[in-house]
């Protein structure tokens, strides 16, 4: 999926000044896909952009500042720490989650010292 694609796809009809522009981040495009229903059934939020590997997410994150990032621990293209360490770094207003199947405490003991919030 190309960046324009991205975006387009997801801009929400009549999103307000309340509104909370995600990023998804996951490699799974089916787990993208729920991830977005469940939150376009939710006030408050718009899924601006979806990103299958740190690379991509990175120039989305980069063109729509969005307000959050949600992401997988485990990228194909890198670890979710160095995409979270770079976020932070460039873009230190965008808050950035992470959500995941990963039980490993080192982990994301790593996430949360990059600086995801949860």
């Amino acid at each position: 999926m190309t960046l324009a694609a991205s975006a387009a796809v997801a801009t929400p009809a009549t999103p307000t000044a309340q509104t909370r522009r995600l990023v998804l981040v996951d490699g799974q495009q089916l787990f993208r896909h729920a991830l977005r229903v469940l939150l376009a059934a939710e006030d408050g939020f718009a899924v601006v952009g979806e990103a299958g590997q740190r690379s991509e997410a990175l120039e989305l994150v980069a063109s729509l500042q969005p307000d959050v990032v949600i992401t997988d621990l485990h990228l194909a293209d890198g670890s979710a720490v160095q995409l979270i360490e770079e976020i932070r770094a460039r873009f230190p207003r965008t808050a950035i989650l992470v959500l995941t199947a990963v039980r490993a405490r080192d982990a994301t003991a790593a996430a949360r010292k990059a600086g995801a919030l949860g």
